[in-house]
């Protein structure tokens, strides 16, 4: 399995945050806007209850 990539950042905007909520929450259409391809969740149950979920998308067909 692959590293995951972690990102983090900080911005201030003229906004409030139930202004920029809308436009934000929905990931898919976030990704699409930032020139991502589709992700694709699938979860595993984890021992003692619960589920690991893990999000893929493939950049380059390797």
């Amino acid at each position: 399995m692959s590293t995951p990539l972690m990102f983090e950042g900080t911005e201030r905007l003229a906004a409030t945050p139930e202004e920029l909520w809308p436009l934000v929450a929905d990931t898919p259409r976030v990704n699409r806007a930032g020139g991502l391809p589709a992700v694709h969740y699938s979860a595993t149950p984890a021992e003692g209850g619960g589920s690991t979920m893990t999000a893929e998308y493939r950049i380059l067909d390797f």
